[in-house]
């Protein structure tokens, strides 16, 4: 899976993040554009690029429709470093509020990005990003990945080598860890471990993206295969294989059909 975006009971969850953008203040039109690319870019679990620049989405790149008996709400985003191939993010709609409201701004937009504010694409990043800098900083907001384990090997001399053989690649040695477990390895070195925890940061507008997994891994049980998918993430090459997994790509034209087979690989999981 991908394993890097859990958070720990310190970290804000999704809930309090979601009250944060709801509760923003609105002073201008150009606030409430931005709320909007907020609420866009948590839900599909974006990438700036995907709001403002060469991948950024057009009004009539959303459609409500029904998928699995259920009417749903799905974008279709055009995937950062992925050439702007399509991807599916669909989401049920009576469950997802934030998705009817922009469905809204997208069907009056139809032929524009709905989050143009007039300036240029980098202008427009650097408003964003400062206007979500102050929002999250103002409210205390910040972000930590969970602790992880660091692997490190060290030297052993001959006396600590329980035994050899040879293996495909030539000598392996069965060595024992300092937590009394053993391993065959190729070397004679033996494995410590090391847990990290990462420092606390100030939660930016790519921790939307990473906080959008969370939610999909925690609270909808989406799997590996399944993030990758709604993200446009490549998927794992053993997983491709499987029959189950085809049409699971971001997809080169803006083609629904096509679009709808994707998101039926995770959709149930919402319901």
């Amino acid at each position: 899976m991908t394993q890097s975006t859990k958070y720990n009971e310190n970290s804000p969850n999704p809930t309090q993040t979601r009250h944060l953008i709801d509760n923003m203040t609105i002073k201008t039109k150009r606030d409430e554009i931005f709320q909007s690319a907020l609420k866009y870019l948590y839900i599909t679990a974006g990438r700036l690029a995907e709001v403002y620049g060469d991948y950024s989405p057009l009004g009539r790149y959303v459609e409500r429709l029904d998928i699995n008996g259920v009417t749903a709400i799905l974008f279709a985003v055009r995937t950062a470093r992925r050439e702007g191939h399509f991807r599916a993010v669909a989401v049920p709609e009576k469950q997802e509020k934030w998705a009817s409201d922009l469905f809204d701004l997208f069907n009056v937009n139809r032929n524009q990005n709905p989050f143009d504010i007039k300036q240029e694409p980098d202008t427009s990043r650097k408003y964003l990003q400062s206007k979500a800098k102050e929002l999250f900083k103002e409210h205390g907001h910040s972000w930590r990945r969970k602790a992880y384990k660091k692997y490190n090997y060290e030297p052993v001399d001959e006396s600590e080598v329980i035994c050899t053989r040879l293996g495909m690649y030539g000598t392996e040695y069965l060595i024992q860890d300092d937590d009394c477990s053993r391993a065959w390895r190729p070397e004679m070195k033996k494995r410590s471990v090391e847990e990290i925890v990462p420092d606390r940061k100030p939660f930016r507008l790519m921790h939307l993206r990473e906080q959008r997994e969370v939610e999909l891994t925690q609270k909808y049980n989406f799997n590996d295969a399944q993030v990758r998918i709604y993200q446009g993430i490549k998927l794992d090459k053993r997983a491709s294989l499987f029959s189950e997994w085809r049409d699971a790509e971001p997809i080169p034209e803006f083609n629904m059909e096509g679009l709808i087979k994707r998101a039926q690989k995770y959709f149930p999981n919402f319901l």
